[in-house]
């Protein structure tokens, strides 16, 4: 987020999650090798999804189109998705615009994106759903809906950009929208 408003472009996932771990680890007092840090940031790639949320989705699916639009890069999307367990209509990466959300640009390339593969596709026809409030107010500051995933009771803040819908959990959004 910090090279996105510095307007350095985007630097690789990975180089990111490198920094950060390496930095909370400094900050810790923990001792660590460059092997530690590495095997720690690929775990990313291998998370599951929730229990509510893969049952969610193919209900979901069934009236929607199911896009991920991840802050992740092309490759670490494609070697989680054997982990995650569902066939989504389209993946987008952040590389596609050259930023991480919640940068403009990103939103915009996903809308481009979507446009192209399913032509009536309008910015305010699009929901982007999220469990980080920075990520749905990029998505409102931008035109679109958005969706607040909020499993741990988290306040959203006083942004002039609301989400369209707080739910607990993917079960709770699927009941809301299908």
């Amino acid at each position: 987020m910090i090279d996105a408003l510095c307007d350095r472009g985007h630097t690789p996932y990975r180089q990111i999650g490198h920094r950060a771990v390496s930095h909370v680890l400094d900050r810790a007092g923990i001792e660590y090798s460059q092997e530690d840090v590495q095997w720690l940031v690929s775990q990313i790639e291998t998370l599951k999804p929730f229990d509510d949320v893969l049952a969610a989705l193919e209900r979901l699916k069934e009236r929607y189109k199911l896009v991920i639009l991840s802050n992740g890069d092309r490759d670490m999307l494609e070697a989680a998705m054997p982990h995650v367990g569902f066939e989504f209509d389209q993946v987008i990466s952040v590389q596609e615009a050259g930023a991480f959300k919640p940068d403009w640009r990103t939103y915009a390339a996903a809308e481009e994106i979507l446009a192209s593969a399913y032509p009536d596709t309008e910015r305010v026809s699009i929901m982007h759903v999220a469990n980080h409030a920075f990520d749905c107010v990029g998505a409102k500051a931008y035109g679109m809906r958005a969706a607040f995933i909020d499993r741990r009771k988290r306040p959203f803040g006083g942004s002039t950009h609301q989400p369209d819908l707080v739910v607990g959990n993917f079960a709770k959004l699927a009941e809301a929208l299908v």
